[in-house]
């Protein structure tokens, strides 16, 4: 055996399941504190909604998600664009400019639901080559997409 796999850490390759949820939290932690990309937008995600052993802490999580997308992490930045369009009460104020540049930047760095969401956003109606391009990148990403799929075919 190689010793990879979705249970197994990709870094050390030691198992999760030998270890407990608050274990895992602290291990992940540690890896966001040390400046690990994936792992601040792991960490803002759990503390934004209070899961995986993390206390719920909006502002933290901002702030460990804004960290990655400093470091153009593309989901960090996908989901930075959703927390702009959707803001978030005392930590973020909505801004539609603000979260359409984050999803431009996502998807254009190869975020597959950032490519689909711009997709949708431009439609057949008001950009077709864009909408085209668009689930084109998201499907050549993740050739498993049924929404780009969907969309593609639509167009022939």
């Amino acid at each position: 055996e190689s010793g990879v796999g979705v249970d197994k850490c990709p870094l050390c390759r030691e198992s999760f399941d030998d270890k407990t949820e608050a274990e895992n939290a602290a291990d992940l932690m540690r890896l966001a504190k040390r400046g690990v990309n994936w792992a601040q937008s792991n960490v803002g995600q759990c503390l934004m909604e209070g899961m995986r052993g993390f206390k719920k802490q909006a502002q933290t999580g901002l702030e460990f998600i804004n960290k990655a997308a400093a470091q153009n992490y593309p989901p960090a930045l996908y989901d930075l664009s959703n927390l702009y369009r959707n803001g978030i009460a005392s930590e973020l104020e909505k801004s539609e400019e603000k979260a359409n540049e984050l999803l431009l930047e996502s998807a254009n760095l190869g975020h597959v639901l950032a490519n689909m969401e711009l997709a949708g956003m431009h439609g057949f109606e008001k950009n077709p080559d864009e909408a085209y391009f668009r689930a084109s990148v998201a499907f050549a990403l993740d050739g498993t997409n049924e929404q780009a799929a969907f969309v593609l075919g639509g167009f022939h």
